[in-house]
């Protein structure tokens, strides 16, 4: 028999799982913010550093879309992935369709309210009379996109869970690399100066937008697609509450940073706004490339797993994201402390005066980074629990209730290094108020709920077992035995003891003969009043026991199926985000 214990949960399967969703999600978040790391510094060295502080200046606005398809994208995607755990179809297809409509609708909105006060936002956003002129330029392009991004990226959002992240890695790839090369072409060819780092951003994302209706068109993707209807309305609403937190948070970050922009222009003129812009960009590369491809990777099935009852799973990945989370933080932030000045020079920050001062920024903003990673994982699992006003709670916090207040009182004590100080500090205490409240929760949860992670516990059934093993015929034969042997102790009756033990055998043997390697299997059965329900869960190609497989003439693998049938009461099959699901109900 193989070394893992029996009875024993391991998360050999969920890393490998984890590991298809974290690196195109890396890549992802990667193709994001090297966007903006080369978008900011290609400008900056073609025009130079105040055409960084126009693209920075623009920011507010695209987080504000942002905002829109993370409330539809993020909170509509964690429904399809629940929906999809419930083997759901149909719910899941709806919440797409209703997220999709409204995400155009949206957009046209900002469009034509942008252009109406026109004036007015541009002003309220860029008080330096310098730069005004072309950072007018550059918002009136970003407002007239506004409809066609929203809902390219919020219908991206629903490619992980619908088990092609690879897709959406692509059109992000191709949508980023299009547009560093377009800024070279804009700017540099056609003399476009900063509007034109505005036209490649649209331009690559008609690019992306092109290569994944091609993939739709050849069914390469599986998006599950229904007409909006009205009835579906309850839904929309219900992937607004649960998209609200992260949206909130992507405002309040246009908020803060608009804010922060302002203060940093008062305080520092255009080094301020530079040394601000650095700092920004630090945080995008470290709580994008890695930190924001961890959470990425970890939530669709986070609340894949929710959605079928399995909390030990659900566990598993969760901490393991949590760890990933602060170690990634750590280092990153070590390392752009220790090599400041070295950073500061790849975006031609070279007056000796700026150096300085984005060199001490930096080193003082930092912290932020490492905190901010942390409490956003919980908030994550919040959101995935259901909670609605803890994560949005923190969400205001982060973005406006306490970075704000102290980002003015800092600034009128220490001016300028007190904004960049305001956003450490806000980070440390926001990452307290998670902690605080996650125990509290645990406190209310009449035993639900345990830890200050915020675990789930299984309160619906008598759980049986929850195992991890090799598609070996000697783990299959041994866990059947041993199942069998726990089921009587639980005094469960001899012949549906023997019944569920078969039940596992079989199905085990069905796998077993359907891959080429050595693989694992999770194995969850739980009892309840009137029936067993036995999950089995494998990564590789389908392998439906109710489907017919006429490529496999093996005799016993068809006496084995005929065997499977004819004890089950009834088997659910689903394959989802390129695992195979199957539920064998058995019943009392």
């Amino acid at each position: 028999m193989s070394k893992l214990q029996l009875f024993s949960r391991t998360d050999r399967l969920l890393k490998k799982e984890f590991l298809h969703y974290f690196f195109p999600a890396m890549l992802t978040a990667a193709a994001f913010s090297l966007s903006e790391f080369v978008d900011a510094m290609i400008v900056a060295n073609i025009l130079d550093s105040r055409a960084m502080a126009i693209v920075q200046l623009g920011s507010p606005v695209m987080m504000v879309a942002g905002g829109i398809y993370i409330l539809l994208g993020c909170g509509g995607s964690t429904l399809y992935a629940i929906s999809l755990g419930q083997r759901d179809r149909d719910r899941a297809g709806r919440i797409l369709s209703a997220a999709t409509a409204a995400s155009i609708v949206v957009g046209v909105l900002i469009t034509a309210l942008g252009l109406v006060f026109f004036d007015q936002v541009s002003r309220l956003i860029c008080t330096e009379a310098e730069l005004i002129d072309d950072f007018s330029s550059y918002l009136r392009v970003l407002l007239i996109s506004m409809p066609f991004l929203i809902a390219v990226l919020t219908l991206v959002s629903f490619l992980p869970p619908a088990g092609s992240p690879g897709m959406a890695t692509a059109v992000n790839v191709i949508a980023n690399v299009v547009n560093i090369g377009m800024d070279v072409v804009y700017i540099k060819v056609f003399g476009m100066g900063a509007e034109g780092a505005a036209w490649a951003t649209v331009t690559g994302y008609a690019v992306g937008a092109l290569a994944l209706l091609g993939a739709i068109l050849m069914k390469k993707v599986k998006l599950r697609f229904g007409l909006p209807r009205l009835k579906d309305a309850p839904l929309l609403w219900e992937t607004v509450v649960t998209g609200a937190p992260f949206s909130v948070s992507q405002i309040g970050y246009a908020i803060k940073f608009a804010v922060s922009g302002r203060l940093a222009q008062r305080w520092g003129g255009t080094a301020g706004m530079e040394s601000f812009s650095l700092c920004i960009q630090v945080l995008s590369i470290v709580g994008s490339i890695l930190m924001t491809a961890i959470l990425e990777a970890s939530v669709p099935i986070m609340a894949f797993l929710h959605g079928q009852r399995d909390h030990q799973g659900e566990r598993l990945v969760y901490r393991n994201a949590f760890l990933m989370e602060l170690l990634t933080g750590i280092v990153g932030a070590a390392v752009f402390f220790i090599f400041a000045k070295q950073t500061a020079a790849l975006y031609n920050i070279t007056d000796p005066g700026a150096v300085g001062l984005a060199v001490r920024s930096l080193r003082i903003f930092v912290p932020y980074i490492v905190a901010r990673g942390v409490f956003v994982t919980l908030q994550k699992q919040a959101q995935v629990l259901g909670k609605k006003v803890y994560p949005l709670f923190m969400s205001l916090f982060d973005g406006v209730l306490c970075i704000l207040p102290l980002c003015f009182l800092f600034t009128e004590l220490m001016g300028i290094d007190g904004l960049f100080l305001a956003y450490s500090v806000t980070g440390a205490l926001s990452l307290l108020i998670c902690l605080v409240w996650n125990r509290i929760l645990v406190k209310r949860s009449s035993g639900r709920l345990y830890g200050l992670l915020l675990y789930e516990k299984e309160t619906e059934s008598d759980v049986v077992m929850d195992a991890t093993v090799t598609n070996s015929a000697e783990d299959i034969s041994k866990i059947s035995a041993e199942l069998q042997k726990r089921c009587l102790e639980l005094g469960m009756d001899g012949k549906k003891a023997l019944r569920a033990a078969l039940l596992v055998e079989e199905m085990g043997i069905f796998i077993m003969n359907r891959m080429q390697k050595k693989a694992y299997m999770d194995v969850l059965l739980r009892s309840y009043e009137d029936r067993i329900e036995i999950d089995f869960r494998t990564i590789g190609g389908e392998e439906d026991p109710n489907g017919k497989d006429e490529a496999n003439t093996d005799m016993n693998v068809d006496e084995n199926v005929r065997i499977l049938r004819g004890i089950a009461s009834e088997i659910k099959y689903d394959y989802v985000m390129g695992m195979n699901c199957t539920e064998i109900v058995l019943k009392k």
